[in-house]
């Protein structure tokens, strides 16, 4: 084989072979993966060494002997931190930085001036340290819990030969140091060639380079594979959750037509049933020339006025315009409200006013009409069937009062204080902090659809209005339904 291939030329394969590896490993996105870049530099600090061993003779020694191998030795060591790195077992760093500085300092050490060993010594120490690396890399390896693929039976496989030889190489050049006489070896173990051990060499490493970025490859693909199946799984699962989103949504606003259908057919019911019951009872005393008392006329005419009422409000939570607002005399709203309420409430609720003369708010009437008609009504069913005393008063104020729930607010001074109040047990913290929100009923489905006290906030909020409760456990609730103050003047203009 000498005849045929030289040591030089074997090591000048093996260092083009190092930069190459060494290049391919760092090309691409390989410099980001900590133990490619640790591979690839490792590769390439083994090629400058070997450069530098080839220059021997013509280099100074201290860089084509010291120089050349301290540089293959710490390219080792990056090789065996990228496989420790690869493993995930940090717990070898120690074990790594250990060998990387005994194996250089060491290699110095026995190379320097004052000991200057022999050539032998020399190769004996440095293929004894990487036989040494060989079985780390081993040992780290067969301890990691990744999957033995063929690719990694291989690189392992590559190790185990790289130990091998250079093991053997160890145990031949202890045996020639000591056995000067050739009494061990003679002549039946002929000394193993720099040629024959270079080749070995170049071939294993020609493998294990490649190999070990095989490996990574196909974990990166498998990663892959593994992400894209995961995103996969991510993109059906919120498949599934948008659609059952869609079917919960399409669910509730199935639920809240039926149950706002219900609560407007419920009201929708009573007008037209004291309407039928009037109609009936018209019918009954014209046909026997009877008189038509005045109190059935106001029934039915408040009834009609409560429907009115009931749409200004559908209207003030579906119009997305802002109202007209015009000046409004409070007294003859707040007249009308208890006028309603006295007709339309249970006997056992006592309806009285207190209101104030020459009151003007800017408001819009029918909004502000459905909100109090509301208000009284909730008061009055606050007391229940022992009935109480519903007030509704209205004054002039110069300041929002305190509460316990405030909705909306009035820059604007002075202010008109439309003030409904009950003496019935009071709200709970709980409860006021839900009264004012859609679908939300103390009573029977069959008697409320909980929106009145949502129609009131909508209406406050598209009024520029102001709305305070105070409320207080059995000593009842006040709700303060607050406006600006308007111009009397052009409420007189109006009104001619």
């Amino acid at each position: 084989m000498a005849d045929v291939l030289d040591a030089g030329t074997l090591v000048v394969l093996l260092c083009a072979g190092c930069f190459c590896f060494g290049l391919i490993a760092l090309s691409g996105q390989g410099w980001r993966d900590h133990s490619i870049r640790h591979w690839g530099v490792g590769y390439l600090l083994a090629g400058f060494g070997l450069v530098l061993y080839v220059l021997r003779g013509v280099a100074p020694d201290l860089l084509s002997i010291q120089g050349a191998n301290s540089l293959m030795l710490l390219g080792i060591g990056l090789m065996l931190s990228a496989i420790m790195l690869y493993t995930q077992q940090t717990q070898f760093k120690p074990v790594v930085v250990a060998w990387v500085v005994v194996s250089i300092v060491g290699f110095n050490l026995i190379s320097s001036p004052p000991i200057e060993a022999v050539r032998l010594d020399r190769v004996l120490f440095l293929s004894a340290v990487v036989a040494l690396s060989q079985g780390l890399a081993i040992f780290m390896l067969l301890r990691s819990t990744l999957d033995r693929t063929s690719l990694m039976r291989i690189l392992i496989a590559t190790h185990v030969a790289l130990m091998a030889v250079f093991g053997f190489r160890a145990v031949y050049l202890v045996i020639k140091r000591f056995d000067t006489g050739g009494f061990l070896l003679g002549d039946r173990m002929p000394e193993v060639g720099t040629v024959i051990f270079f080749f070995i060499a170049l071939t294993f490493v020609f493998l294990q380079g490649p190999t070990y970025m095989l490996i990574r490859k196909e974990d990166s693909d498998r990663q892959a594979a593994a992400a894209k199946g995961n995103l996969k799984a991510q993109l059906t699962e919120r498949s599934l959750e948008q659609r059952f989103y869609e079917s919960r949504l399409r669910t509730e606003r199935a639920e809240t037509i039926e149950h706002f259908a219900r609560g407007v057919a419920h009201d929708g019911n009573n007008v037209i049933g004291v309407l039928q019951l009037g109609m009936g009872e018209l019918r009954e005393r014209l046909a026997k020339g009877r008189p038509v008392p005045s109190d059935m006329l106001d029934l039915m005419d408040k009834s009609l006025n409560q429907a009115r009422v009931t749409i200004a409000g559908l209207r003030a939570l579906s119009c997305s315009k802002p109202p007209t607002l015009t000046p409004l005399d409070i007294r003859s709203v707040c007249e009308e409200v208890a006028g309603t309420l006295v007709f339309s409430l249970p006997s056992a609720v006592h309806v009285s006013t207190d209101i104030n003369a020459d009151l003007i708010a800017t408001t819009h009437r029918a909004f502000l009409l459905t909100a109090l008609l509301n208000l009284g009504r909730n008061g009055a069913e606050a007391m229940g069937s022992a009935g109480g005393e519903l007030r509704i008063s209205a004054r002039q104020i110069d300041a929002i009062p305190r509460g316990d729930k405030q909705i909306g607010s009035i820059s604007t001074r002075p202010l008109i204080d439309i003030a409904i109040v009950d003496n019935g047990p009071g709200i709970s913290n709980d409860m006021l902090a839900t009264a004012f929100e859609p679908m939300i009923t103390s009573k029977p489905q069959a008697d409320g659809h909980g929106y009145g006290l949502y129609m009131v906030r909508a209406i406050t909020e598209r009024l520029g209005a102001a709305l305070v409760v105070q409320t207080s456990e059995q000593k009842g609730t006040t709700v303060h339904f607050l406006l600006a103050q308007g111009d009397s003047d052009e409420h007189a203009t109006r009104g001619a």
